[in-house]
């Protein structure tokens, strides 16, 4: 989708094309989170890319506290995180 604020779209997509999937860039906003929540609780799928200087800043952003519900940090010794609907945090390293 395109020229449509990013929580208004998942909600879109989730009511009018019963997606396995959606993948969104840069989710930042509470507005965002509450979407993708929306959409796990849903069944679907998300894959979706968050920014940050570092896994802890990305924490005490807007998106922080979704990251900790779905992915608790005793899982993210290796990189990757979590199990369910919400299934995987990558550290993809810079550079």
């Amino acid at each position: 989708m395109d020229s449509c604020p990013k929580d208004t779209g998942i909600l879109m997509l989730i009511r009018s094309m019963s997606p396995d999937v959606i993948a969104v860039d840069e989710i930042g906003t509470k507005a965002d989170v509450a979407a993708i929540e929306r959409a796990c609780v849903s069944g679907v799928a998300v894959a979706a890319t968050m920014h940050g200087e570092s896994f802890e800043d990305v924490l005490h952003s807007h998106v922080g506290p979704f990251v900790k519900r779905h992915h608790p940090p005793a899982d993210l010794s290796d990189g990757h995180a979590g199990a369910g609907n919400c299934s995987r945090y990558q550290k993809i390293p810079q550079g």
